[in-house]
């Protein structure tokens, strides 16, 4: 578990300081200056939602037009 943890801290000090040492065929600078083009590119940032416009509220007049319906309706 030490050496584990020993090793995983190497590989992110080598990446924070933009080391030139070879890791998987490139290098810790080449791997930094790419993770900071993606954070520049802003592609993983979340996408904003446009607000949906509200429905306008029903009106007084409607509730009244349901009721005298209604009432039709019962007495029918």
């Amino acid at each position: 578990m030490t050496a584990c943890l020993t090793s995983s801290a190497e590989h992110l000090s080598n990446m924070l300081e933009s080391k030139p040492k070879d890791v998987v065929g490139v290098t810790y600078k080449e791997l930094n200056e790419v993770i900071f083009k993606i954070a520049e590119s802003k592609y993983l940032e979340p996408k904003k939602v446009k607000a949906q416009p509200k429905p306008e509220p029903e009106t007084v007049e409607h509730e009244a037009l349901v009721e005298e319906v209604q009432a039709v309706e019962v007495n029918a």
